[in-house]
């Protein structure tokens, strides 16, 4: 039985049944080992949004880090923005860097000028446009936190977690 539907299934786009079963295998090897992904699609009632994604992302890495460095972490607050601020992209832009991924900044409070607040900010919408798939954006969420709160600590990224950089494009 011959399901070729076209002579020339490359000029319309129709499968013969030899390259629909060498796409299935193809599928299959390139998934073998990996995580596949939610099971409801992103639009679906009751998927997760795209900013829960890299919220549970964060706090993941920052549950791990508050294991090694938890008294030091205390007070820094941990954020995700949909994009930067205007002013930041424009500061970027002046000193021609790309768009920021996250910040880390040090706000003092009105009420009192001696007290201060760390913030750890990422940026969904540049982290996703970033990443390659779902866990390649675990992998640069990772590395941004790390990045951030090594800021604040004063200490190399690598100290602060071993996984640092060791991400798909590492």
């Amino acid at each position: 039985m011959s399901w070729n539907i076209d002579p020339h299934p490359r000029r319309t786009g129709a499968l013969t049944s030899r390259a629909a079963s060498v796409g299935s295998q193809r599928r299959r090897a390139e998934l073998r080992g990996r995580w596949r992904g939610n099971v409801l699609p992103p639009m679906a009632p009751g998927a997760p949004h795209r900013q829960q994604v890299v919220e549970e992302i964060m706090w993941e890495v920052v549950d791990r880090l508050f294991e090694t460095w938890g008294e030091q972490l205390e007070g820094i607050n941990f954020v995700v923005r949909t994009v930067p601020s205007d002013a930041s992209l424009e500061r970027a832009v002046s000193r021609g860097e790309t768009t920021p991924l996250g910040v880390a900044t040090v706000r003092q409070e009105r009420t009192n000028p001696r007290k201060s607040t760390r913030n750890v900010v990422l940026f969904r919408r540049p982290l996703e446009t970033a990443a390659l798939d779902e866990h390649h954006l675990a992998h640069i969420v990772a590395d941004v936190v790390i990045e951030l709160v090594s800021e604040f600590l004063n200490i190399p990224p690598e100290d602060i977690d071993p996984i640092y950089g060791t991400g798909p494009n590492h």
